[in-house]
């Protein structure tokens, strides 16, 4: 018959953290993707909403198209570049969006409406699609 080994009963026993762990990274990835973006664009007010408002969830940055009304005259902006025209818009659009980012729009609370009726007619035309509408949560 073999001998039995007696077992040593002052070894400290430790739990197992791996589930813990395991947690842990989860928590901090779910937090490194849901953290603001700070978004380039012109400096425009924009209108409050609601409490049904949604953040922005890409995993690209965001392209940021703005409409600026200031003194009776319109501005465009792609990121923080402003263009006084549609068409000069367009061109730099075409430019910049050839990474396929999400394009945002952020308009003026001043602005009158048909030009953002303007602006999405065209977007369209040209087969941009618009991601969101940046408002002001307050």
């Amino acid at each position: 018959m073999l001998p039995l080994h007696k077992q040593d009963t002052n070894t400290l026993v430790m739990p197992d953290i791996t589930a813990l762990l395991d947690v842990l990274f989860i928590l901090l990835v779910f937090m490194l993707l849901t953290a603001a973006i700070k978004l380039d664009m012109l400096t425009v007010t924009l209108p409050t909403a609601g409490s049904e408002t949604q953040s922005i969830e890409t995993v690209k940055k965001p392209l940021v198209l703005s409409l600026q009304y200031k003194a009776q005259k319109l501005t465009y902006g792609l990121a923080e570049q402003p263009f006084e025209s549609l068409e000069s818009l367009f061109i730099a659009l075409t430019e910049k969006n050839n990474l396929d980012r999400t394009l945002v729009l952020a308009v003026d609370e001043n602005t009158p409406s048909h030009y953002l009726i303007n602006l999405l007619s065209e977007l369209s035309t040209k087969n941009f699609s618009v991601a969101n509408l940046l408002i002001d949560k307050k």
